[in-house]
């Protein structure tokens, strides 16, 4: 009984330190792409915490990170996307974090929405346009209630409801 006691007590701590060990990773992340972050959303007028929110969405911080449909790196671009935004390679995170603002910039900027944004970031423009707002995909609709809780998360604010303006940091 004492052995299986111990076991289990050395289980626990692995466990809580491994978290820790997971938790100080994600923290320094967030601090070694800070100054990216924040001097490229101050370029494109798009609120930091939201690119965290997206990142953190998309790839927990992981910059090898690669989705069963093929996006890649920190902001998850797509192969097309990453093309579109002049990245020579995605899992440079430099690269995939400047074009992942930009992209998220020239969405709002089309849709005036950040909801519409994040489904077109997430499913498409293609899906947002045809749909004319966030598309019936649970997927995509899931995504930016995720997103929107992180930004909360993260602020304290609330992502204004779909339709709602949503403008720009200038």
């Amino acid at each position: 009984m004492k052995k299986i006691v111990m076991t289990l007590l050395t289980v626990i701590f692995l466990g809580i330190y491994c978290q820790t060990i997971m938790a100080n990773r994600i923290i320094n992340e967030l601090y070694i792409y800070d100054d990216l972050i924040t001097k490229e959303s101050k370029k494109y007028g798009v609120d930091p915490q939201l690119i965290y929110s997206i990142i953190k969405i998309e790839s927990n911080y992981n910059d090898r990170a690669v989705s069963s449909a093929g996006a890649q790196g920190l902001m998850q671009l797509m192969p097309q996307t990453a093309k579109r935004f002049s990245v020579t390679d995605s899992f440079d995170s430099e690269q995939n974090i400047k074009a992942g603002i930009e992209y998220i910039a020239f969405l709002i900027d089309r849709y005036q929405d950040v909801n519409y944004a994040l489904a077109a970031y997430n499913a498409g423009e293609n899906a947002v346009d045809n749909y004319m707002g966030i598309p019936p995909y649970k997927e995509t609709q899931n995504y930016v209630k995720k997103i929107s809780r992180e930004y909360k998360k993260l602020t304290g604010l609330t992502i204004p409801e779909p339709g709602i303006f949503f403008a720009r940091i200038k």
